[in-house]
């Protein structure tokens, strides 16, 4: 609110929001082990909305399952495992491999436990995917983790299996409240075409980006256009400050929809 009353922008108002209950990940680590080794996945990041282990946690036989195309889970049993799927950005680390070929959706149908995806990106790239829509916990990890993990199971066998502990402690945050934020540069004429900008406030994983970066130019935006003088504006241009793009009930979105005519 401050920063958009010093743009010089009009009918600033708040509307608030009673938020349905909130995925919060509280605590997690996950480690690899084969016999007396052990390596711990510090790049572990739990995906959106997944599912927690509860704190005694899971400890199951890690396979790795490659891209994870159809073909690559043939002959392979992963019932009650945790699967590793190795992903290759596209457009961006969200949009990825995995993601786009259903490999980590398939991995879930055929009964895995577990879901550790590897972002094939050089170093070991911490990253937060979007919710997945999984059964079970579901992490990224990064490349260099997901190497560590290629040697354990290279130089393992069926009596030395690789054995992995998954803790991930989740708590469902209720009785929360956010707010929409809003003004307007309004035209010469009270009848004049309408120009919304719209960015969402809230962040969940690398916030300067997704969405500062989307917050400052909008507010950069409505500054430059109330400077227009008002005689010379021919259209009425609004900010909208929505809350709840990363959330599982997509809180932003719908409250674009249920007040589109206002």
């Amino acid at each position: 609110m401050e920063q958009l009353n010093q743009t010089g922008v009009e009918n600033i108002r708040e509307d608030s929001i009673v938020l349905p209950p909130q995925w919060i990940p509280d605590r997690w680590i996950i480690s690899a082990t084969k016999g007396q080794e052990l390596v711990e996945l510090t790049s572990a990041w739990p995906a959106y909305g997944s599912p927690g282990t509860g704190p005694e946690g899971l400890q199951l036989e890690l396979v790795d399952v490659g891209l994870g195309l159809v073909t690559d889970f043939f002959g392979r049993d992963v019932a009650g495992k945790a699967v590793v799927v190795h992903s290759i950005p596209t457009s961006g680390t969200i949009i990825n491999s995995a993601a786009r070929s259903g490999a980590i959706r398939r991995a879930d149908e055929l009964g895995a436990a577990a879901i550790l995806v590897v972002l094939e990106l050089p170093g070991n790239l911490q990253t937060a995917f979007y919710d997945v829509g999984t059964n079970v916990p579901t992490l990224s990890i990064g490349s260099a983790d997901g190497a560590a993990l290629q040697k354990l199971l290279t130089d393992s066998s069926d009596n030395n299996a690789v054995k992995i502990d998954v803790q991930l402690e989740v708590t469902m945050v209720e009785g929360l409240t956010t707010s929409s934020v809003r003004g307007e540069v309004p035209a010469s004429s009270a009848d004049a075409e309408r120009i919304v900008i719209v960015a969402h406030r809230d962040a969940y994983f690398e916030g300067a980006s997704d969405n500062a970066s989307g917050v400052a130019t909008a507010l950069e935006l409505m500054r430059y256009f109330a400077q227009v003088p008002k005689s010379q504006r021919i259209r009425t241009i609004e900010i909208i400050g929505t809350p709840g793009h990363h959330n599982l009930a997509r809180t932003g979105h719908n409250w674009l929809f249920e007040n589109r005519e206002s």
